[in-house]
């Protein structure tokens, strides 16, 4: 479970970055 949470915050920060980049 762990790592489906890091992903998940991976992939909002990814998320974050194109949306702002």
């Amino acid at each position: 479970m762990g790592r489906n949470m890091d992903n998940d915050a991976l992939n909002a920060m990814l998320d974050d970055s194109l949306l702002t980049g």
